[in-house]
């Protein structure tokens, strides 16, 4: 194989990687920004539930907290866990595509 013929060849895997970083971070966005909003509906039922109780503040890890924590609906809890995990797993798609890019 010629020289012009390997470096051809390692210039597109180059391209070909640095492809592939730009989907995983277009993927990890789109994960933050879906956290972002798992994070908002958690919030609403948070806030709903404080309402429904005459409660403006709750300290963190009170009886209270547990109490909330304990009925906040399984669907909100579903979401935040997905959006959790699947921001985290898009991060480490990202990451694993650099480190090979820094291997090349």
């Amino acid at each position: 194989m010629s020289r012009k013929t390997t470096d051809n060849a390692k210039a597109l895997a180059i391209v070909g990687t640095l492809g592939a970083i730009g989907l995983k971070a277009i993927e990890y966005q789109s994960a933050v920004e879906a956290k972002k909003k798992a994070a908002v509906e958690f919030g609403k039922a948070c806030a709903k539930w404080k309402r429904e109780h005459n409660l403006e503040f709750i300290t963190k890890n009170s009886t209270d907290w547990q109490w909330m924590m304990h009925n906040i609906p399984a669907e909100v809890w579903a979401l935040m866990s997905a959006a959790k995990r699947n921001e985290r797993n898009a991060r480490e798609r990202l990451f694993r595509a650099c480190k090979k890019a820094a291997h090349l």
